[in-house]
């Protein structure tokens, strides 16, 4: 098997899982950093060199409805990945669109969802 094609498995697998995690929703054990995609800068949160804000959340909230690429023909699957909730530590709702495409970051996230920190 190529890696390319382990690598669109391994996407594939996360995609399901993070979907099937937002309809759910989850408690996170511990805080799990959350980022905004570059240039979305919520007023109170601070600015890395990057140009991206992140806040640590502690809850996902569950979206029962939520479907990732119910259709994507035409549309940027980076963008167009549906919005999700997370509570952060200050009790705030935050609603964003995720970077999918940031395998690292649904790894973590739904390590997190499991009490798993590495």
């Amino acid at each position: 098997m190529s890696y390319h094609k382990k690598y669109y498995d391994f996407q594939e697998e996360l995609w399901k899982e993070f979907e099937k995690l937002v309809r759910v929703g989850a408690k996170f054990p511990m805080l799990t950093e959350v980022w905004y995609g570059y240039g979305i800068n919520p007023e109170g949160l601070s600015v890395d060199t990057e140009g991206r804000s992140h806040f640590l959340a502690t809850e996902l909230i569950a979206n029962p409805n939520y479907t990732l690429h119910e259709e994507t023909t035409g549309k940027d699957i980076i963008v167009e990945s549906g919005h999700v909730t997370f509570m952060d530590t200050d009790g705030t709702k935050r609603t964003l669109e995720p970077d999918i495409t940031d395998l690292w970051w649904c790894s973590k996230l739904l390590d997190a969802s499991n009490g798993i920190d590495w």
